[in-house]
């Protein structure tokens, strides 16, 4: 083969590589640092990461909580992500990191975490999980003008998965304070399953 060739070959080998590698999500190159926290992912990215093992997670998390890193410190959707991807697993820090969300500071990404702390526990009965779905539904981030959000009916319609006694008791207690709750017919309970018993610890 002639040198002009072989140079020819080389460069359309070196571009076909270069347009692959671009193409990819950056989680596939294993560095953390080069993602951006600060901004929404990209589309492809996003796709990526709610395909991710719970290992693999773990390790994204670690690396930015060792740059002093919280949930916080994500712009809003990557946090709404990290509520979604957690949802998938049972590890401890996953739950541990949907319990916080309840308090974040976007409305968006608290709504979600209530919804996805029901579906976690549904049917459960689990009285720690009530109790942390509870104290968002005071939390005055939750209103506007004196109003209920929207996050406030994700807390209730969680609450009414999990069921039990804690469940009732609190929706009560709630309810009676805030006559919206049975005027929507968010009183009307659900058949708990108690096969799905998870704890929080």
């Amino acid at each position: 083969m002639r040198p002009r060739k072989i140079i020819s070959s080389l460069i359309l080998i070196g571009c076909f590589f270069s347009i692959k590698l671009a193409a990819s999500p950056k989680f596939r190159k294993n560095n953390s640092e080069i993602i951006d926290i600060s901004k929404p992912p990209s589309t492809k990215d996003w796709r990526y990461f709610l395909k991710l093992n719970e290992p693999t997670l773990k390790k994204l998390w670690d690396y930015q909580v060792k740059r002093k890193k919280k949930l916080g410190d994500w712009n809003w959707v990557w946090r709404l992500g990290w509520i979604k991807a957690c949802s998938q697993h049972k590890a401890k820090w996953c739950v541990i990191l949907q319990a916080h969300a309840l308090t974040d500071q976007a409305m968006v990404v608290r709504s979600e975490a209530a919804h996805q702390l029901g579906i976690r526990y549904q049917g459960s009965a689990n009285p720690k999980a009530i109790a942390l779905l509870k104290k968002a539904f005071v939390n005055p981030a939750n209103y506007r003008n004196g109003k209920p959000l929207f996050a406030q009916h994700r807390i209730i319609e969680a609450m009414r998965k999990i069921g039990g006694k804690s469940s009732t008791d609190a929706i009560d207690a709630l309810s009676s304070k805030e006559p919206w709750i049975k005027r929507s017919g968010e009183l009307i309970g659900i058949r708990p399953n108690y096969s799905n018993k998870q704890s929080i610890k």
